[in-house]
Protein backbone atom coordinates (compact mmCIF):
# COMPACT_ATOMS: atom_id res chain seq x y z
CA UNK A 1 0.00 0.00 0.00
CA UNK A 2 2.73 1.91 0.96
CA UNK A 3 5.00 1.93 -2.68
CA UNK A 4 1.69 2.45 -5.02
CA UNK A 5 1.00 5.60 -2.65
CA UNK A 6 4.58 6.60 -3.34
CA UNK A 7 4.08 5.35 -7.20
CA UNK A 8 0.76 7.50 -7.40
CA UNK A 9 2.92 10.83 -5.74
CA UNK A 10 5.92 10.48 -8.07
CA UNK A 11 3.79 10.17 -11.21
CA UNK A 12 1.89 13.45 -9.38
CA UNK A 13 5.14 15.07 -9.00
CA UNK A 14 6.03 14.10 -12.39
CA UNK A 15 2.80 15.27 -14.78
CA UNK A 16 3.60 18.44 -12.47
CA UNK A 17 7.49 18.98 -13.43
CA UNK A 18 6.54 18.02 -16.94
CA UNK A 19 3.29 20.61 -17.33
CA UNK A 20 5.68 23.28 -15.78
CA UNK A 21 8.27 22.73 -18.46
CA UNK A 22 5.91 22.69 -20.99
CA UNK A 23 4.19 25.84 -19.95
CA UNK A 24 7.91 27.90 -19.34
CA UNK A 25 9.01 26.24 -22.81
CA UNK A 26 6.06 28.39 -24.29
CA UNK A 27 6.12 31.05 -22.93
CA UNK A 28 9.68 31.45 -23.40
CA UNK A 29 9.52 30.24 -27.00
CA UNK A 30 6.61 31.63 -27.99
CA UNK A 31 6.20 34.40 -30.55
CA UNK A 32 3.74 36.63 -28.72
CA UNK A 33 6.42 38.91 -27.08
CA UNK A 34 8.51 40.11 -30.11
CA UNK A 35 9.56 42.85 -27.97
CA UNK A 36 11.70 40.84 -25.58
CA UNK A 37 13.92 39.81 -28.44
CA UNK A 38 14.13 43.33 -29.78
CA UNK A 39 15.87 44.10 -26.24
CA UNK A 40 17.71 41.16 -26.21
CA UNK A 41 19.00 41.51 -29.71
CA UNK A 42 19.81 45.14 -29.16
CA UNK A 43 21.76 44.45 -26.03
CA UNK A 44 23.84 42.06 -27.81
CA UNK A 45 24.74 44.36 -30.88
CA UNK A 46 25.57 47.06 -28.05
CA UNK A 47 27.85 44.82 -26.40
CA UNK A 48 29.30 43.32 -29.93
CA UNK A 49 29.66 46.83 -31.22
CA UNK A 50 31.92 47.93 -27.89
CA UNK A 51 33.67 44.88 -28.88
CA UNK A 52 34.98 44.97 -32.15
CA UNK A 53 35.87 48.67 -31.20
CA UNK A 54 38.52 46.79 -28.66
CA UNK A 55 39.40 45.01 -30.80
CA UNK A 56 40.39 47.04 -33.43
CA UNK A 57 42.21 49.74 -31.08
CA UNK A 58 44.26 46.88 -29.99
CA UNK A 59 45.25 44.86 -33.45
CA UNK A 60 45.00 47.34 -36.11
CA UNK A 61 45.07 51.16 -33.57
CA UNK A 62 47.86 50.01 -30.71
CA UNK A 63 45.84 51.97 -28.65
CA UNK A 64 44.90 50.83 -24.93
CA UNK A 65 44.33 53.19 -21.48
CA UNK A 66 47.70 54.26 -21.68
CA UNK A 67 47.67 56.03 -24.75
CA UNK A 68 47.66 59.80 -24.42
CA UNK A 69 44.42 61.41 -23.70
CA UNK A 70 41.77 62.14 -25.04
CA UNK A 71 42.08 59.58 -27.69
CA UNK A 72 40.68 56.91 -25.92
CA UNK A 73 37.83 59.11 -24.85
CA UNK A 74 37.24 60.52 -28.28
CA UNK A 75 36.81 56.73 -29.99
CA UNK A 76 34.91 55.68 -27.16
CA UNK A 77 32.68 58.48 -27.70
CA UNK A 78 32.09 57.67 -31.44
CA UNK A 79 31.92 53.81 -30.57
CA UNK A 80 29.19 54.29 -28.59
CA UNK A 81 27.14 56.47 -30.76
CA UNK A 82 27.33 53.85 -33.17
CA UNK A 83 26.76 50.91 -30.97
CA UNK A 84 23.28 52.74 -30.58
CA UNK A 85 22.52 52.92 -33.74
CA UNK A 86 23.73 49.45 -34.77
CA UNK A 87 21.31 48.27 -31.51
CA UNK A 88 18.20 50.39 -32.80
CA UNK A 89 18.80 48.71 -36.34
CA UNK A 90 19.41 45.43 -34.95
CA UNK A 91 16.12 45.62 -32.85
CA UNK A 92 13.69 47.10 -35.57
CA UNK A 93 14.60 43.74 -37.57
CA UNK A 94 14.50 41.20 -34.51
CA UNK A 95 11.04 42.89 -33.82
CA UNK A 96 9.54 42.61 -37.23
CA UNK A 97 11.39 38.68 -37.76
CA UNK A 98 9.65 37.72 -34.36
CA UNK A 99 6.38 39.39 -35.53
CA UNK A 100 6.31 37.68 -38.80
CA UNK A 101 6.88 34.54 -37.22
CA UNK A 102 4.11 35.30 -34.73
CA UNK A 103 1.77 35.77 -38.12
CA UNK A 104 2.98 32.32 -39.33
CA UNK A 105 2.49 30.69 -36.29
CA UNK A 106 -1.67 32.22 -36.16
CA UNK A 107 -1.95 31.51 -39.86
CA UNK A 108 -1.36 27.99 -39.38
CA UNK A 109 -2.12 26.80 -35.83
CA UNK A 110 -6.05 26.38 -37.00
CA UNK A 111 -5.02 22.90 -38.60
CA UNK A 112 -4.13 21.26 -35.77
CA UNK A 113 -6.78 20.10 -33.38
CA UNK A 114 -5.90 20.44 -29.38
CA UNK A 115 -5.22 16.64 -29.07
CA UNK A 116 -1.73 17.04 -30.25
CA UNK A 117 -1.03 20.48 -29.19
CA UNK A 118 1.97 19.83 -27.59
CA UNK A 119 3.77 17.51 -29.75
CA UNK A 120 2.96 20.45 -32.35
CA UNK A 121 4.61 22.96 -30.10
CA UNK A 122 7.71 21.24 -29.76
CA UNK A 123 8.18 20.53 -33.84
CA UNK A 124 7.21 24.16 -34.45
CA UNK A 125 9.60 25.69 -32.15
CA UNK A 126 12.20 23.16 -33.89
CA UNK A 127 11.32 23.83 -37.55
CA UNK A 128 10.90 27.51 -36.46
CA UNK A 129 14.55 27.15 -34.74
CA UNK A 130 16.00 25.97 -38.19
CA UNK A 131 13.99 28.08 -40.22
CA UNK A 132 15.55 31.56 -38.47
CA UNK A 133 19.01 30.27 -38.69
CA UNK A 134 18.58 29.19 -42.46
CA UNK A 135 17.61 33.12 -42.87
CA UNK A 136 20.66 34.44 -40.66
CA UNK A 137 22.66 34.98 -43.88
CA UNK A 138 19.69 37.33 -44.99
CA UNK A 139 19.19 39.14 -42.03
CA UNK A 140 22.91 40.05 -41.50
CA UNK A 141 22.71 41.34 -45.23
CA UNK A 142 19.66 43.38 -44.62
CA UNK A 143 21.38 44.70 -41.26
CA UNK A 144 24.41 45.81 -43.03
CA UNK A 145 22.22 47.96 -46.01
CA UNK A 146 20.25 49.50 -42.73
CA UNK A 147 23.26 50.46 -41.36
CA UNK A 148 24.60 52.22 -44.07
CA UNK A 149 21.55 53.63 -44.47
CA UNK A 150 21.05 55.05 -41.02
CA UNK A 151 23.87 58.01 -42.43
CA UNK A 152 22.26 59.59 -45.46
CA UNK A 153 19.29 61.88 -45.90
CA UNK A 154 16.52 60.25 -47.25
CA UNK A 155 12.76 61.81 -48.51
CA UNK A 156 11.72 60.50 -45.26
CA UNK A 157 13.77 63.04 -43.32
CA UNK A 158 12.04 66.07 -44.21
CA UNK A 159 14.45 68.25 -43.82
CA UNK A 160 14.78 67.16 -40.22
CA UNK A 161 18.77 66.69 -41.05
CA UNK A 162 22.14 67.76 -39.26
CA UNK A 163 24.55 69.81 -41.26
CA UNK A 164 27.86 69.20 -39.97
CA UNK A 165 30.32 70.73 -43.25
CA UNK A 166 28.94 71.87 -46.80
CA UNK A 167 29.57 67.83 -47.65
CA UNK A 168 28.73 66.18 -45.12
CA UNK A 169 24.81 65.89 -43.69
CA UNK A 170 23.39 63.06 -41.09
CA UNK A 171 19.81 62.77 -40.40
CA UNK A 172 18.94 64.13 -36.72
CA UNK A 173 16.77 60.65 -36.30
CA UNK A 174 20.51 58.96 -35.95
CA UNK A 175 21.86 61.72 -34.02
CA UNK A 176 19.13 61.35 -31.26
CA UNK A 177 19.46 57.61 -31.59
CA UNK A 178 23.00 58.30 -30.84
CA UNK A 179 22.27 60.49 -28.00
CA UNK A 180 20.07 58.40 -26.24
CA UNK A 181 22.56 55.72 -26.46
CA UNK A 182 25.02 57.65 -24.95
CA UNK A 183 23.13 59.17 -22.12
CA UNK A 184 21.86 55.56 -21.37
CA UNK A 185 25.43 54.40 -21.41
CA UNK A 186 26.95 57.33 -19.08
CA UNK A 187 23.84 57.19 -16.87
CA UNK A 188 24.38 53.08 -16.02
CA UNK A 189 28.34 54.11 -15.48
CA UNK A 190 30.19 53.44 -18.35
CA UNK A 191 33.08 55.18 -19.61
CA UNK A 192 34.08 56.24 -23.17
CA UNK A 193 37.41 55.85 -22.46
CA UNK A 194 37.50 51.97 -20.68
CA UNK A 195 36.59 51.06 -23.92
CA UNK A 196 39.92 50.87 -25.11
CA UNK A 197 42.33 48.16 -24.17
CA UNK A 198 43.42 47.49 -20.73
CA UNK A 199 46.76 48.49 -20.12
CA UNK A 200 48.71 46.33 -17.76
CA UNK A 201 51.49 49.31 -17.00
CA UNK A 202 48.78 52.22 -16.48
CA UNK A 203 45.19 52.40 -15.07
CA UNK A 204 42.65 49.43 -16.86
CA UNK A 205 39.75 49.88 -17.95
CA UNK A 206 38.27 48.40 -14.58
CA UNK A 207 39.54 50.81 -12.25
CA UNK A 208 37.31 51.86 -9.99
CA UNK A 209 37.74 51.96 -6.04
CA UNK A 210 41.57 52.47 -5.00
CA UNK A 211 43.04 52.91 -1.46
CA UNK A 212 45.81 55.41 -0.15
CA UNK A 213 49.13 54.48 -0.31
CA UNK A 214 52.66 55.23 -0.32
CA UNK A 215 56.09 54.28 -2.17
CA UNK A 216 56.27 51.57 -0.31
CA UNK A 217 54.35 48.26 -0.61
CA UNK A 218 51.13 46.98 0.88
CA UNK A 219 51.20 46.69 4.90
CA UNK A 220 48.87 42.92 6.27
CA UNK A 221 46.26 45.45 6.75
CA UNK A 222 46.37 47.22 3.19
CA UNK A 223 46.65 43.73 1.69
CA UNK A 224 43.68 42.34 3.34
CA UNK A 225 41.29 45.11 2.35
CA UNK A 226 42.44 44.81 -1.49
CA UNK A 227 41.33 41.24 -1.12
CA UNK A 228 37.94 42.53 -0.58
CA UNK A 229 37.92 45.40 -2.85
CA UNK A 230 39.20 42.78 -5.59
CA UNK A 231 36.11 40.99 -4.94
CA UNK A 232 33.73 43.49 -4.89
CA UNK A 233 35.09 45.56 -7.62
CA UNK A 234 37.39 43.31 -9.96
CA UNK A 235 41.00 43.17 -10.58
CA UNK A 236 41.45 46.79 -12.63
CA UNK A 237 42.76 45.59 -15.68
CA UNK A 238 41.22 42.35 -16.58
CA UNK A 239 38.00 42.72 -14.62
CA UNK A 240 37.83 39.40 -12.91
CA UNK A 241 36.80 38.79 -9.20
CA UNK A 242 37.88 35.04 -8.99
CA UNK A 243 34.50 34.36 -7.17
CA UNK A 244 35.05 30.27 -7.64
CA UNK A 245 38.90 30.59 -7.19
CA UNK A 246 38.43 28.87 -3.60
CA UNK A 247 41.71 27.30 -3.10
CA UNK A 248 43.61 30.04 -4.21
CA UNK A 249 44.50 31.95 -0.54
CA UNK A 250 45.91 35.42 -2.36
CA UNK A 251 43.65 36.76 -5.50
CA UNK A 252 44.70 40.03 -5.22
CA UNK A 253 47.99 42.46 -4.56
CA UNK A 254 47.84 46.20 -4.63
CA UNK A 255 49.14 47.80 -7.84
CA UNK A 256 50.99 51.60 -7.52
CA UNK A 257 49.02 53.92 -9.58
CA UNK A 258 50.65 56.00 -11.01
CA UNK A 259 53.43 53.88 -11.16
CA UNK A 260 56.63 54.69 -8.92
CA UNK A 261 58.76 55.42 -12.05
CA UNK A 262 56.47 57.55 -13.63
CA UNK A 263 55.96 59.58 -10.40
CA UNK A 264 59.57 59.67 -9.86
CA UNK A 265 59.91 61.79 -12.97
CA UNK A 266 56.89 63.49 -12.02
CA UNK A 267 58.01 64.76 -8.95
CA UNK A 268 61.57 65.72 -10.72
CA UNK A 269 59.81 68.05 -13.35
CA UNK A 270 60.77 71.79 -12.80
CA UNK A 271 57.82 72.97 -12.89
CA UNK A 272 56.47 71.50 -9.71
CA UNK A 273 59.39 72.40 -7.97
CA UNK A 274 59.45 76.21 -8.87
CA UNK A 275 55.50 76.27 -8.00
CA UNK A 276 56.28 74.20 -4.96
CA UNK A 277 53.71 71.68 -5.95
CA UNK A 278 53.54 69.01 -3.53
CA UNK A 279 54.30 65.08 -4.60
CA UNK A 280 52.11 62.66 -6.86
CA UNK A 281 50.06 60.97 -4.36
CA UNK A 282 50.08 56.92 -4.94
CA UNK A 283 46.62 54.99 -4.88
CA UNK A 284 46.55 50.96 -4.48
CA UNK A 285 43.86 49.74 -7.29
CA UNK A 286 43.17 45.72 -6.41
CA UNK A 287 45.45 43.66 -9.27
CA UNK A 288 44.88 40.34 -9.87
CA UNK A 289 48.15 38.21 -9.39
CA UNK A 290 47.58 36.87 -12.78
CA UNK A 291 47.46 40.51 -14.21
CA UNK A 292 50.72 41.21 -11.82
CA UNK A 293 52.92 38.38 -13.38
CA UNK A 294 52.46 40.00 -16.74
CA UNK A 295 53.02 43.24 -15.60
CA UNK A 296 56.30 41.97 -14.32
CA UNK A 297 57.42 40.43 -16.90
CA UNK A 298 56.73 43.59 -18.97
CA UNK A 299 58.69 45.44 -16.82
CA UNK A 300 61.95 43.27 -16.45
CA UNK A 301 61.86 42.75 -20.54
CA UNK A 302 61.90 46.26 -20.71
CA UNK A 303 65.23 47.05 -17.83
CA UNK A 304 66.85 43.78 -19.79
CA UNK A 305 66.33 46.21 -23.34
CA UNK A 306 67.70 49.15 -21.28
CA UNK A 307 64.52 51.37 -21.21
CA UNK A 308 65.50 54.22 -18.70
CA UNK A 309 61.73 55.10 -18.67
CA UNK A 310 59.65 51.60 -19.46
CA UNK A 311 56.25 52.99 -17.97
CA UNK A 312 56.39 56.20 -20.35
CA UNK A 313 57.92 54.32 -23.27
CA UNK A 314 56.04 53.50 -26.82
CA UNK A 315 57.36 49.90 -26.49
CA UNK A 316 54.61 49.07 -23.44
CA UNK A 317 52.00 51.63 -24.13
CA UNK A 318 51.26 51.05 -27.34
CA UNK A 319 52.40 47.23 -28.15
CA UNK A 320 49.50 44.64 -28.28
CA UNK A 321 51.24 42.11 -26.04
CA UNK A 322 51.03 45.02 -23.50
CA UNK A 323 47.04 45.29 -23.80
CA UNK A 324 44.59 43.10 -22.45
CA UNK A 325 41.22 42.49 -24.67
CA UNK A 326 38.23 42.93 -22.33
CA UNK A 327 35.67 42.89 -25.25
CA UNK A 328 33.54 39.77 -23.95
CA UNK A 329 33.15 40.64 -20.65
CA UNK A 330 30.06 41.87 -19.68
CA UNK A 331 29.10 45.28 -18.38
CA UNK A 332 26.24 47.09 -17.14
CA UNK A 333 26.88 49.77 -19.39
CA UNK A 334 25.66 47.13 -22.18
CA UNK A 335 22.48 47.46 -21.43
CA UNK A 336 21.86 50.27 -23.08
CA UNK A 337 21.66 48.74 -25.88
CA UNK A 338 18.36 46.82 -24.55
CA UNK A 339 17.28 50.44 -23.14
CA UNK A 340 17.57 51.66 -27.12
CA UNK A 341 15.88 48.45 -28.46
CA UNK A 342 13.18 48.96 -26.21
CA UNK A 343 12.27 52.29 -27.51
CA UNK A 344 12.87 51.61 -30.88
CA UNK A 345 10.03 49.14 -30.58
CA UNK A 346 7.60 50.74 -28.08
CA UNK A 347 3.93 51.37 -29.01
CA UNK A 348 4.50 49.52 -32.75
CA UNK A 349 1.22 47.89 -33.45
CA UNK A 350 0.99 44.39 -33.31
CA UNK A 351 -1.20 44.29 -36.48
CA UNK A 352 1.11 44.33 -39.51
CA UNK A 353 -0.57 45.45 -43.26
CA UNK A 354 2.15 43.44 -44.79
CA UNK A 355 4.73 40.82 -44.12
CA UNK A 356 7.33 42.63 -46.70
CA UNK A 357 10.65 42.92 -44.61
CA UNK A 358 11.52 46.92 -45.93
CA UNK A 359 8.03 47.38 -45.56
CA UNK A 360 7.45 46.77 -41.93
CA UNK A 361 10.56 47.95 -41.31
CA UNK A 362 10.12 51.28 -43.14
CA UNK A 363 6.65 51.53 -41.37
CA UNK A 364 8.71 51.19 -37.89
CA UNK A 365 11.20 53.54 -38.81
CA UNK A 366 8.86 56.28 -39.27
CA UNK A 367 7.40 56.17 -36.24
CA UNK A 368 10.34 55.95 -34.57
CA UNK A 369 11.44 59.16 -36.48
CA UNK A 370 8.45 60.86 -35.57
CA UNK A 371 8.56 60.20 -31.83
CA UNK A 372 11.82 60.63 -31.64
CA UNK A 373 11.22 64.01 -32.83
CA UNK A 374 8.37 65.09 -30.53
CA UNK A 375 10.37 64.05 -27.93
CA UNK A 376 13.30 66.42 -29.22
CA UNK A 377 10.72 69.23 -29.21
CA UNK A 378 9.55 68.38 -25.79
CA UNK A 379 12.88 68.60 -24.33
CA UNK A 380 14.01 71.71 -26.20
CA UNK A 381 10.55 73.26 -24.88
CA UNK A 382 11.41 72.43 -21.40
CA UNK A 383 14.85 73.65 -21.51
CA UNK A 384 13.58 77.11 -23.49
CA UNK A 385 11.29 77.23 -20.07
CA UNK A 386 14.02 76.56 -17.73
CA UNK A 387 16.06 79.28 -19.68
CA UNK A 388 13.63 81.99 -19.55
CA UNK A 389 12.77 81.58 -15.90
CA UNK A 390 16.28 81.31 -14.73
CA UNK A 391 16.89 84.69 -16.93
CA UNK A 392 14.07 86.50 -15.39
CA UNK A 393 15.60 85.61 -11.78
CA UNK A 394 18.64 87.35 -12.21
CA UNK A 395 16.76 90.00 -13.42
CA UNK A 396 17.50 89.67 -17.15
CA UNK A 397 15.19 90.14 -19.92
CA UNK A 398 15.06 86.76 -21.87
CA UNK A 399 14.71 86.72 -25.69
CA UNK A 400 11.84 87.33 -27.50
CA UNK A 401 12.10 84.06 -29.92
CA UNK A 402 13.97 81.15 -29.25
CA UNK A 403 16.66 80.73 -26.74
Amino acid sequence: MTRNNNDTTLLAWTTAATTEASEWSNAVLSDDKPAVWAVATGTIFFGSTLACSTLMQQRLLHISTATMGPIPSVLGFFTVCMASVAAHKAALIAYQHQEQQHLHLSNHQHWYSSSNKDSWNLQHHWENGMAQVQQLPQLAGQFCREMSSAFSVTKNDHGDILNLAPMFQTPLHTVRIAALGFLAFKALGGRCWAIAPSSFTHLGSFARRSLSAGETYATPAQRTALERLGRLVGCHTCGTRHLFSLNQKVKFVGDHMPPKSLAAKMNRAWYRRWLGWRKVQYRFYPQCTGCSSIQGGLLSKAANQGHKRPWAGPSLARLRANSHFHGFRPRLGHLAGGLVGGTAVHGASSTWPTTETERVVASLEDKNRQRYRNCHADVVSYGQGIYRTTMELVGLKPPSRGW
